[in-house]
């Protein structure tokens, strides 16, 4: 972080959403790795059985559809960190890259304002080796080595596709537990849970006779989840933090002959679930029109009492507070992995709240509205309206390198 910014944020004035003074109010941040939005029960899954996030959508918002900029886990947090896409900030994949000093996070804000700050992460992926730690003065990243199987008849002959290290959800809760029990107010937590991430292992009972691992994994995850929110509701009204719960990406399932994530921008991997529960919010309010992983940060901080733009995003709080129909802003996607790794081509794509386009060796169009699952590329058809994205999908990339805030530096991982 440079003296420049600090002193910048120095300058910023503390002010609730009405424009008086107000103490700040805490915040804790969870991303749940690796989860679609439509495994979600409050987002419509006959089958899932999410009481806890349910429960938080129904006291604060639902975003109906959030879309990440990138379907890979340190480039998609370093979005939601900076309010900057990928190909903005750099980060472009894991491992090999690093967000660099320069960079300007909501944490930084936070420490820099005098706030206690700390966060539990739980892969290896986000170590603070890659940058992602800024503005953190707790940074829990000390993870068991090995992997733990939660079923030992699962992955046999198969255990090199084990994590190298890992933390499970329950221990994730335990550690942000003992920070937060601890914590002066006020406060900024972020806690990441990774266990829908393949391997997908449930514990029990989660996983006794289930055929859909992955669906047992986000409801094992949602129990993990309940300690943490009864911690918050024992908090004092007044000190009742913020909560927001969201996902840095979704998974593939097979839905285009992707298993995981990391290649395509179909929205199985691209849109996420986003509630928020906050004074001020709901309940049970529906946020239409689409929104994008890089408004949560300025979004962040204006539910914590500071009103100002942040990174490129812009605040979803108006839309949080006061639930009308809008389309929503262009969401930019990108994947470069086949790039790469593979020799192939990367993906560009935008979306709007009706169409998506994605400009690759054989361009795609998809009409959102009477195609959710993109399965009927539309580019003969409807040439002009392919012309119109395309346009400005160039636009889009344009402008956001023309803002000049690229701040990645090589990882050098081992």
């Amino acid at each position: 972080m440079t003296i420049r910014r600090l002193a910048i944020f120095g300058l910023l004035l503390l002010v609730s959403c009405d424009g008086t003074s107000t103490p700040g109010r805490s915040v804790v941040f969870v991303t749940i790795d690796t989860t679609r939005a439509d495994r979600i029960g409050v987002y419509g899954h006959p089958r899932a059985r999410t009481p806890v996030l349910d429960r938080v959508a129904r006291r604060g918002a639902l975003v109906r559809d959030a879309i990440a900029d990138v379907p890979v886990t340190l480039p998609s947090h370093a979005t939601l960190f900076t309010g900057i896409p990928a190909i903005g900030h750099g980060v472009r994949f894991n491992a090999d890259f690093k967000l660099g000093e320069d960079a300007e996070t909501i944490a930084e804000v936070f420490a820099a304002e005098g706030w206690a700050t700390g966060a539990v992460v739980s892969t290896p992926v986000l170590d603070s080796q890659f940058g992602i730690d800024q503005g953190f003065k707790h940074y829990d990243d000390q993870l068991s080595p090995g992997y733990a199987k939660q079923d030992t008849t699962r992955f046999f002959g198969q255990e090199h596709w084990l994590p190298k290290a890992d933390r499970r959800a329950d221990e994730a809760v335990d550690r942000a537990l003992s920070w937060l029990t601890h914590a002066p107010a006020p406060f900024f937590f972020w806690l990441h849970i990774y266990d829908p991430h393949f391997p997908y292992d449930p514990p029990p009972p989660w996983g006794n006779g289930r055929a859909d691992l992955y669906l047992a994994e986000i409801e094992a995850t949602d129990r993990a989840l309940g300690r943490l929110t009864r911690w918050i509701d024992t908090r004092d009204a007044l000190a009742d933090p913020v909560l927001i719960v969201t996902s840095d990406h979704g998974e593939g399932l097979d839905d285009h002959r992707e298993d995981e994530h990391g290649i395509f921008v179909y929205d199985e991997t691209i849109r996420v679930p986003l509630v928020v529960q906050a004074p001020g919010i709901g309940p049970a309010a529906v946020v239409d029109g689409q929104v994008r992983t890089m408004d949560v940060a300025a979004t962040v901080l204006e539910l914590a009492g500071w009103s100002r733009e942040f990174g490129l995003g812009r605040s979803l709080v108006p839309r949080l507070t006061r639930p009308r129909a809008e389309p929503g802003d262009v969401a930019y996607c990108e994947s470069v992995k086949t790039k790469l790794f593979y020799g192939g081509s990367g993906l560009k794509s935008v979306r709007t709240a009706d169409a998506k386009f994605v400009w690759a060796p054989t361009p795609e169009l998809y009409d959102l509205r009477t195609d959710p699952g993109e399965t009927r590329n539309l580019l003969r058809e409807r040439s002009e309206l392919a012309g119109r994205l395309r346009a400005t999908l160039e636009d889009t990339v344009r402008e956001i390198l023309a803002a000049d805030l690229a701040t990645v530096e090589a990882a050098n991982a081992d």
